[in-house]
């Protein structure tokens, strides 16, 4: 089900959800967060006490949206209910007994908690929110009340691609990370310019280049005026006609000399070639030399990246890849499951968020 469901398509989808919860001990059918809305009186006109957040309807913190029995009733309640009172069933069974905490079933994501053993009964200790989460992502990863992790948008986790001629934000609709161009102008961070596009660029306009034999290119690069004169002039450096030596490096196929006369950096047999994974050149697009995007492997430690697939860890932060750690919300390394199992502790025993996890670029 998708959040832009019109309200014709959202009314089917309630109206067969209060049918389940009828007639059924169990409801697979899951809307939290998934209805669009425009303000608070969108989501309060459904009465399941939903609040308005990031364009969606979302149960409030802490609560769960579940099937919740009224006391002599053989049905249930569809609804934002606090701890303690929802459950999947008419009825609850005798919890287990146990000895040590190892004997109990632990919450159904071991990142919401740890099973308990009091006075020889099972029990769950659960957290708000998972133990460790994973720096700017854009969500917070929260708990249900049986213990289930699920997304929440959390506009503040921000992920930060290092790039100064984009803008780091997040679409709280979809729950994604958004990198949109800086616009045209000068550079917030440094000397240079800002193309529009994301890129950062030596000039826009000739007077940029401060000399009157130099003009900016079409690259945002200060180059001399015969690189745009439309005549090949090998005496003064070119490999092609306006291209490679002084001028604007050259496009795949072109005459070349050396890696610097082409786009993607790399002469092959004296003709520029296009980027490849194994070109020992950063090109296309690579998070770092061979590296990184959609094509080449995920890059190691320290390595340069512009996404979090872009590292092995999973991890990018300000433009470098981190190391994978037992507290960066991703199942990396050794782990078993997120951030727990192999060199991390046993799944389960986190009871709090990790102060590795509360650091960084959100939450």
């Amino acid at each position: 089900m998708q959040k832009e469901l019109g309200a014709s398509g959202v009314l089917v989808v309630i109206g067969a959800l209060w049918g389940a919860c009828a007639g059924e001990t169990h409801v697979n059918v899951e809307v939290n967060g998934e209805i669009a809305c425009d303000d608070q009186a969108d989501c309060d006109a459904w009465g399941f006490g939903w609040e308005c957040a990031g364009g969606a309807c979302w149960c409030p913190e802490g609560t769960a949206w579940c099937c919740a029995q009224e006391p002599g009733s053989d049905s249930c309640n569809r609804a934002c209910h606090p701890p303690g009172a929802c459950t999947d069933e008419h009825h609850v069974d005798a919890p287990a007994s146990c000895e040590i905490p190892e004997d109990c079933p632990g919450p159904a994501s071991p990142r919401c908690g740890r099973p308990t053993c009091v006075e020889n009964v099972c029990g769950l200790a659960l957290a708000p929110e998972a133990a460790t989460q994973r720096a700017g992502d854009c969500v917070v990863v929260k708990c249900s009340e049986k213990g289930e992790a699920f997304d929440a948008p959390d506009p503040g986790d921000v992920f930060n691609d290092g790039n100064e001629c984009t803008i780091d934000r997040c679409d709280e609709v979809r729950m994604s990370i958004v990198n949109e161009p800086y616009p045209r102008g000068t550079a917030p961070e440094s000397s240079g310019y800002c193309d529009g596009q994301g890129h950062w660029v030596g000039c826009l306009l000739n007077a940029d280049c401060g000399h009157p034999e130099l003009i900016c290119s079409r690259g945002g690069s200060c180059i001399l005026r015969h690189c745009e004169d439309g005549i090949l002039s090998t005496l003064q450096g070119e490999t092609a006609i306006d291209c490679g030596g002084p001028c604007d490096p050259c496009p795949s196929g072109q005459p070349c000399n050396q890696g610097t006369d082409c786009i993607e950096g790399v002469c092959s047999d004296n003709r520029c070639a296009r980027a490849a994974c194994d070109d020992e050149v950063r090109n296309g697009s690579e998070g770092d030399v061979d590296c990184g995007g959609p094509s080449c492997v995920p890059c190691g430690r320290k390595k340069r990246c512009a996404a979090h697939d872009d590292c092995a860890s999973g991890v990018c932060s300000l433009g470098q890849c981190q190391e994978q750690t037992c507290g960066d919300g991703v199942k990396n390394g050794t782990e078993s499951d997120v951030d727990c199992g192999g060199v991390c502790p046993p799944c389960g025993t986190h009871a709090a968020r990790s102060e590795t996890s509360a650091s960084g670029e959100g939450t």
